[in-house]
């Protein structure tokens, strides 16, 4: 059993593409679909023959503000070049979600510490195809502030999440006491004043509870990861299991009990979009 999430923490989506390491803002997509939100719905359509995509900073973004320059009103240009100071991010895979599992686009993912250029790209393929979603594999673990995701050749695609992530994996034999049930999932709509005037039933929801009654240290490591870098943060992330791939969130946090030296029972209860 294998979960993807946003190792990132990506932000600040800006439609562009890179060419010989350097960005270029572009207005040629409309929405940009990025793991912002808890849905999977398709938003953008990638389409054309020219490099399409978009850059997303990582970790904590602090901006450039007009009482931090001290130049004259002149020499603000130089300024705009310099949008501010990016955290780090860390990412292992590119994970996509698309409406047509065949489609099998060339993407490309390229890296930075500057906003603007000495991109270098670290990913160049065709994705996978087979499930809507594809998960495919950077050249190597990449650690950098900046990063952009861009379609290349001739690409017709429609994307919901686009995820820069990566993978824990080593989480099995949970106990045979596992349990899943459907729910329906209410969306309450407001009026201005806070008033309800309608709800909605979406589609419905799965509750999956893994029990474990048996962690070794190492795998209570791989759990420890999972609550820290999705629960925490309030992150949906991709599980694998059997060859099936879902789209959820944690429920709640994870919490252990040591029932020997350096051995834990524990408990995964997680929601999935069905």
């Amino acid at each position: 059993m294998d979960f993807y999430y946003d190792s990132v923490n990506m932000r600040y989506p800006v439609k562009g593409s890179v060419t010989a390491g350097v960005f270029t803002f572009s207005d040629t997509t409309n929405e940009i679909g990025v793991v912002i939100d808890d849905h999977n719905q398709v938003t953008t359509n990638f389409a054309g023959s020219t490099p399409q995509g978009f850059r997303i900073i990582a970790e904590k973004f602090e901006g450039s503000f007009i009482y931090d320059i001290d130049e004259s009103v002149w020499d603000i240009d130089e300024y705009i070049y310099d949008i501010g100071t990016a955290g780090i991010g860390t990412a292992t895979h590119l994970l996509i979600h698309r409406l047509d599992s065949t489609n099998a686009v060339n993407v490309e993912v390229w890296a930075s510490d500057d906003s603007v250029t000495n991109y270098t790209k670290v990913f160049d393929s065709a994705i996978e195809t087979g499930d809507v979603w594809s998960i495919n594999t950077l050249d190597a673990s990449t650690s950098k502030s900046y990063f952009v995701v861009q379609f290349t050749g001739t690409h017709d695609v429609d994307c919901g999440e686009i995820v820069l992530a990566q993978k824990i994996t080593g989480l099995y034999r949970q106990d045979l006491q596992q349990t899943k049930k459907l729910i329906h999932f209410v969306n309450l709509k407001t009026n201005y004043e806070g008033g309800e005037f309608s709800n909605k039933d979406n589609d419905l929801k799965e509750d999956v509870n893994y029990p474990y009654g048996v962690l070794s240290e190492t795998q209570k490591g791989y759990l420890n990861s999972l609550d820290t870098g999705v629960y925490g943060q309030g992150k949906s992330f991709l599980m694998v299991k059997d060859s099936v791939r879902k789209w959820g969130k944690l429920k709640q946090n994870i919490s252990f009990n040591e029932i020997a030296y350096e051995y834990y029972s524990s408990n995964l209860s997680m929601r999935f979009a069905t």
